[in-house]
């Protein structure tokens, strides 16, 4: 392999590793706000090294919906939108195809990414500034999916950044979560209360996730999902030891630090995993469109001095606009890194905020009050004496009725000697007069009387002549 480096991202700040050694040779290290020491060391690194980041951030977001099957243009418009919706730079994020189900035409789709980008936004653009660029960008919750594949279960792993729960199912993360207070010691091992409490929460919400995928899950005795803790092996990183993990029970196993795995994991990366990043390989189609410049140049000078500089021309604006296109977009980046962490502490985008909010008012607004509905049948009964009210049910209107209607049914039974089809008709009347509608009435083999009509709630006002 090339000379190739390996940088591994947390909230502490970016380590950089050498690859192909065992143990992994630790180069240089830069806490959080180091970015210009950290430019000096990448220009004073070989023209030809290729770097690969690891990010082991506590920002990552893992979601999962169902869409209509579209292809082309359509579906990458339709993926565009939903990875807007969860996360604010789309370089950060990607969507994959779970599962297809062709009779209803749909598609189960996970997005993933970093809710908050300001953490590794920083650095990127550090590597950028510094002539370099990453062929890999890739999030700790990947790898462990990549290298351990198979049925549902919880992977629970250490690093300084702290403790990292991942739910992997099939060769997919559909959970991770790092918990930066808990396990970024050298002591800490999972018989501490904070390590129960927070394993159990998680496989709570894991198991939750599962059902809802209507998945078959590998459970333990106790009606969980298998938890293993993710250790790496006596001799070399890349030997790895799952232990099984009772959150209940007072295991006892030490957990060692798991970065050492994670990134020999990350040097035999595949091209597949991981994000496109800020900037992937921005110099690369501009050095074939200098070749293919020249070489058009070369031709048609031998086909004519006119028409060759005519061609030279145009071709110098396209680089002049191709050169003022990369400023704009670099600044607008700067612009939206600076929003990005000057906005940092929101727990969820503006956007997601907004469609709660309208939820919970439309939710609010189609309750229903109890004594909007007693009030008028009671109102009612007063009408017919004869009558006693033996059930009483309502629901929400069905689809398709205006929202402030409610469903009534109600038994009814007529005392001896009454005219129980008058006293019906009398309760009736005074309910229409209220914007009540009928919908059914009949008589059982006791004698009882069932009605079911759609009551408005609130009185209508009826407007004098």
């Amino acid at each position: 392999m090339p000379n190739t480096i390996l940088l591994r991202i947390d909230a502490l700040g970016l380590e950089a590793f050498q690859a192909g050694k065992h143990p992994l040779a630790r180069l240089a290290g830069f806490a959080t706000g180091e970015q210009g020491a950290f430019i000096d060391w990448l220009r004073g690194q070989p023209g030809k090294t290729r770097y690969r980041m690891l990010v082991d951030l506590a920002d990552e977001c893992h979601e999962t919906e169902t869409l209509p099957r579209t292809r082309g243009a359509d579906r990458r418009a339709l993926l565009g939108r939903h990875l807007a919706a969860w996360y604010p730079q789309a370089c950060y994020a990607r969507a994959d195809t779970l599962a297809i189900d062709r009779k209803a035409d749909t598609e189960q789709i996970l997005f993933s990414g970093l809710a908050r980008p300001a953490g590794v936004d920083v650095w990127a653009s550090a590597l950028s500034r510094a002539g370099c660029s990453c062929e890999r960008l890739v999030p700790a919750s990947e790898l462990i999916a990549h290298a351990l594949p198979g049925p549902a279960r919880l992977i629970v792993c250490r690093s300084r950044a702290g403790m990292r729960l991942t739910l992997v199912a099939g060769h997919a993360a559909r959970l991770s979560r790092l918990l930066e207070h808990i396990g970024s010691g050298a002591d800490d091992d999972p018989t501490r209360a904070e390590w129960q409490h927070e394993i159990e929460r998680t496989l709570q919400y894991a198991n939750k996730l599962q059902l809802q995928a209507g998945e078959a899950a590998t459970e333990d005795p106790g009606g969980h999902l298998q938890v293993a803790l993710l250790t790496a092996g006596p001799a070399h990183a890349t030997e790895v030891q799952l232990h099984p993990l009772d959150p209940l029970g007072a295991d006892s196993i030490h957990i060692t630090d798991s970065s050492e795995l994670l990134l020999a994991w990350l040097a035999r990366a595949p091209r597949k995993l991981g994000w496109p990043g800020p900037s992937p390989d921005a110099a690369f189609p501009l050095r074939h469109v200098r070749k293919l410049a020249l070489g058009a140049g070369v031709l048609l000078f031998a086909g004519g001095t006119g028409i060759a500089a005519m061609h030279w021309q145009a071709a110098r604006g396209a680089e002049e606009s191709r050169a003022a296109l990369q400023r704009e977009t670099a600044r607008l980046q700067h612009e939206l890194t600076e929003l990005t962490a000057a906005h940092a502490g929101l727990d969820a985008p503006p956007a997601r905020i907004i469609d709660t909010i309208r939820l919970v008012a439309h939710e609010s607004g189609t309750a229903i009050m109890p004594l909007d509905v007693l009030r008028p049948i009671a109102d009612s009964l007063e009408h017919a004496p004869g009558l006693a009210l033996q059930a009483l049910e309502w629901s929400p209107a069905p689809a398709g009725a205006e929202p402030a209607l409610v469903r009534v049914r109600m038994n009814l039974s007529s005392a001896a000697g009454a005219n129980a089809y008058a006293a019906i008709e009398a309760i009736v009347a005074h309910l229409a007069r209220r914007g009540a509608r009928l919908i059914d009435t009949r008589a059982d083999a006791g004698g009882d009387t069932q009605l079911e009509l759609l009551l408005t709630p609130k009185p209508v006002q009826v407007q004098p002549r």
